[in-house]
């Protein structure tokens, strides 16, 4: 198992959906996580 730390939200290019990018403590490897408009919009928020 990866500690993983928050790198950023953004928005899937294709299906228009946003996404939560994850990546590894030590930075080498990302994880993407398709999440809702609302959820999308907290997290910006920073909630």
């Amino acid at each position: 198992m990866h500690e993983m730390v928050i790198y950023g939200v953004s928005f899937d290019l294709v299906g228009k959906q946003p996404i939560v990018l994850l990546k590894t403590a030590d930075g080498n490897k990302f994880l993407p996580i398709w999440i809702g408009h609302p959820e999308a919009a907290r997290a910006r928020r920073g909630r």
